[in-house]
């Protein structure tokens, strides 16, 4: 037997009372429910109960649909959302309906004081589920949670009166599941930290004996025979524990750059196991230490020389700065912003 619709149409609104949040999952009962008529295409129509029927009739049209809406917390955005349909009061005929996603014109939810057959105050959007009611699980459809409202239309499919109150833990439901965490946002890459050099000196073929260290200055040239510079460079990684992100030498600009303005970067060993060498005791004839593997070769242009793993703290790195075999000169001014060569750690 077929209940058929109530055929006195009051227009109506009603909304939805707000309920406190729960722990655990949270129930969520619609902020508005209207029923659109076929039959009564111009009059919105609300008395607190949702529907979905096409009942066979002498007379068409016949069918009605319902608009949904859901308020959410902010909190909710991006956890699951679930709708979930438990039998309904009325339930005759094949028991199946679809399920669209409903655009409002507003923006956030339809107008339930205007919304009506011919006048939705929005638009029909793509159909989420094709849903029959009775079966072995109730939950009709799963989605992410939107930041604000979810609005829903309900259309029947073939044979079918369904009709359920609001207010009751019957029909269709929304069901947030607080289980789920929220999409967070990516993690802010970490900052990078510079190191300046710890010390600097000067090594002149054409001194031998004598040095010429310069914190402020630094020079790596090959020209006539017995003219070549190396500088060297030590830095000391802070008290902070950066072994877990990567250390880069940078080089950035030059006073001068002539010739082919590449220069080899090699790893130095100062004597006697000291972290960082002693520059008021270093010459070209003698280094205090010895130059170990090559690490880069690097030309002046581009700021990145080498890169590799972040050291333990207070851990020194002690590095020659030597010309290729071609005729070069490369000098800086390390009181400068961006010139010389720098360590940062990203």
């Amino acid at each position: 037997m077929y209940f058929a619709t109530i055929l006195t149409l009051l227009p109506l609104v009603l909304a939805s009372p707000l309920v406190p949040r729960q722990s655990g999952n949270t129930r969520i009962t619609s902020a508005y429910l209207n029923k659109l008529y076929e039959w009564r295409p111009d009059m919105p129509y609300s008395d607190g109960w949702g529907e979905v029927s096409a009942v066979p009739t002498s007379k068409a049209p016949n069918k009605v649909h319902s608009l949904i809406a859901y308020k959410l917390e902010p909190s909710d955005f991006g956890k699951t959302c679930n709708l979930r349909f438990d039998k309904p009061s009325i339930s005759t005929g094949g028991l199946t309906f679809s399920i669209y996603d409903f655009k409002p014109t507003s923006g956030k939810t339809y107008d339930p004081k205007k919304a009506c057959w011919n006048n939705k105050t929005g638009t029909r959007g793509q159909k989420f589920v094709t849903y029959k009611a009775g079966g072995k699980s109730n939950l009709a459809y799963s989605m992410p949670c939107p930041k604000d409202w979810i609005n829903l239309e309900l259309a029947p499919e073939g044979d079918v009166n369904m009709q359920w109150p609001q207010f009751d833990p019957i029909g269709l439901w929304l069901e947030v599941v607080q289980t789920s965490k929220p999409a967070s946002a990516p993690a802010p890459a970490p900052k990078t930290i510079r190191i300046d050099t710890a010390d600097q000196v000067q090594t002149r073929e054409a001194s031998g004996e004598n040095g010429h260290g310069s914190m402020q200055f630094g020079e790596i040239t090959r020209a006539a025979p017995g003219q070549t510079v190396t500088t060297l460079i030590a830095f000391v990684m802070p008290k902070e524990d950066y072994t877990k992100r990567k250390c880069v030498i940078m080089f950035g600009k030059a006073s001068e750059a002539t010739g082919s303005k590449t220069f080899l970067l090699y790893d130095f060993e100062p004597e006697n196991g000291t972290n960082i060498f002693q520059s008021w005791r270093m010459s070209w004839k003698f280094k205090r230490g010895t130059r170990k593997g090559l690490r880069a070769t690097h030309t002046v242009g581009s700021n990145k020389v080498t890169e590799f793993p972040c050291p333990k703290p207070g851990k020194g790195l002690n590095y020659e700065l030597a010309p290729t075999a071609e005729k070069v000169s490369i000098k800086w001014n390390s009181t400068k912003d961006k010139e010389g060569l720098w360590m940062e750690v990203v």
